[in-house]
């Protein structure tokens, strides 16, 4: 099953300065930087589950 974006990204909050770097998830902090990432992980990810249903029909 999909992780929920904002699932992801409260992930990257909590783990920054030990998993993830600190500079890359002060990005998130940007409304718009933050806005078309969850547009293109939603639009890539129905793009993907498309694409597997076409191939196994």
């Amino acid at each position: 099953m999909a992780k929920p974006v904002d699932t992801l990204l409260g992930e990257f909050y909590v783990q920054r300065g030990t998993r993830y770097a600190p500079e890359v998830v002060a990005l998130l902090d940007d409304e718009d930087f933050c806005r078309d990432l969850k547009e293109t992980l939603d639009e890539t990810r129905k793009s993907v589950y498309l694409e597997v249903y076409h191939v196994k029909r």
